[in-house]
């Protein structure tokens, strides 16, 4: 079993930057989370994610994707379009070794696969309806959590 590995930074982060009219952007900060953070998760498992923006301009969204933490491969985003604080469950999808080829990448796993054995993160990204309104983008990082096959013990 690989051992707990905690990630530290990128939480709260807070940018301000001049936008188009000299004029400066809102400051806004994000925050997420998840239920396995520092910890370990069995493919199978439901996974939940938190978040929470502060100081984000009315109709800004944010995007939650999955990130190998090795790689820093971004995969398709788990949820779009959510408002700016909230929870949600996601349940992690079990591996299956698929009989092709594929683009093997550092964890010895295809590029595009949730395998286990690797260890990931939640990547948050804040949106703001109009460029310039905040200093976009404005992203957070949760813990890392270590992807355990869907029948070994955490």
């Amino acid at each position: 079993m690989m051992a707990p590995v905690r990630f530290l930074g990128l939480l709260g982060v807070a940018l301000a930057a001049p936008n188009c009219d000299g004029a400066t952007a809102a400051e806004a900060s994000l925050e997420v989370a998840t239920s396995a953070d520092g910890a370990s998760i069995r493919q199978g498992a439901t996974l939940t994610i938190t978040w929470r923006a502060s100081g984000a301009p009315a109709g800004s969204s944010v995007t939650l994707q999955l990130q190998k933490a090795v790689t820093r491969h971004l995969f398709l985003p788990l949820a779009a379009g959510l408002a700016t604080q909230g929870a949600m469950s996601w349940e992690v999808p079990v591996f299956v070794v698929r009989p092709i080829m594929c683009a093997r990448e550092a964890t010895g796993g295809c590029v595009n696969d949730i395998n286990p054995g690797t260890t990931y993160r939640v990547v948050a990204t804040l949106q703001a309806p109009r460029q310039g309104e905040i200093a976009a983008p404005v992203q957070a990082s949760s813990g890392t959590f270590a992807m355990l096959e869907a029948g070994e013990a955490r």
